[in-house]
């Protein structure tokens, strides 16, 4: 069996749509955690994470996520007014990308990543408390015993 690179590229969303549940439960099944849907768009598909994550660590993290997503209303309102309805999944992927694209931020000297996991170790700690951190991976980890034999059921099903 071979892939077509040219047919998965025009069917990037379908892909990706497939692709990410299966990663996610694979990776969460090996690691012993559960996942669990949170809404970050009203009225969208919601986004699979880590059960026992706090949703304000997430969101620090996602400093990328949120430099688009201003830009990215702006142009999804503009396509709104120029079509009379929104845009679909596969436009809503090709104006995140356009977005993505035109806030990409220029490139930075690569860092190790010991030196990259102590920063955000540091950061986070500042950020959130030493307890919640260090004890992260173990809130995960029960959290997905608790979970584990029920499996991970897309939420759009």
């Amino acid at each position: 069996m071979s892939l077509d690179t040219y047919r998965l590229y025009q069917n990037v969303v379908a892909a990706g749509t497939l692709y990410t549940p299966a990663m996610t439960t694979e990776v969460c099944e090996t690691l012993g955690r559960a996942t669990v849907p949170r809404e970050v768009t009203p009225g969208l598909r919601p986004v699979m994470e880590i059960a026992a994550v706090p949703e304000d660590l997430i969101n620090w993290s996602a400093s990328r996520r949120q430099r688009i997503k201003d830009p990215l209303e702006v142009l999804t309102d503009q396509y709104v007014k120029d079509h009379g309805h929104p845009p679909g999944e596969c436009g809503r992927h090709g104006l995140g990308w356009w977005t993505a694209q035109e806030t990409r931020p220029a490139k930075k000297k690569p860092k190790p990543l010991a030196q990259l996991l102590a920063w955000w170790r540091a950061s986070a700690i500042l950020r959130f408390g030493q307890q919640l951190i260090e004890t992260l991976l173990d809130r995960c980890r029960a959290e997905g015993g608790r979970r584990s034999g029920r499996g991970w059921i897309p939420p759009w099903t």
